[in-house]
């Protein structure tokens, strides 16, 4: 994260992540507790077409995670999910 985008987030407690989401996070000072109800109150804000974005990102997410660009992702993917859940399960990591 840049260092204008860390200060904006000390002050703000949000960020915006890769699709366009608002992400919480601590303020400067602020409590654990304190944040995660900021979060929550947040988590009732969200809909349907946010979670849907995560969700389509994230089997590529996981991949990269989990396999560090080793090659072939699709037996790691098809472990987080059900059969048929996980689009794109088999593609490889990095291109």
């Amino acid at each position: 994260m840049s260092e204008k985008a860390e200060t904006q987030a000390q002050n703000t407690g949000q960020i915006t992540n890769d699709v366009g989401n608002t992400v919480i996070v601590p303020k400067e000072g602020e409590s654990f507790s304190d944040t995660m109800k900021r979060a929550a109150a947040y988590g009732k804000t969200v809909t349907p077409q946010q979670i849907n974005a995560e969700l389509a990102t994230a089997p590529k997410k996981a991949c990269n995670g989990a396999c560090r660009c080793s090659g072939d992702c699709a037996a790691g993917a098809a472990a987080l999910s059900a059969p048929g859940e996980i689009s794109g399960a088999g593609e490889r990591c990095c291109r």
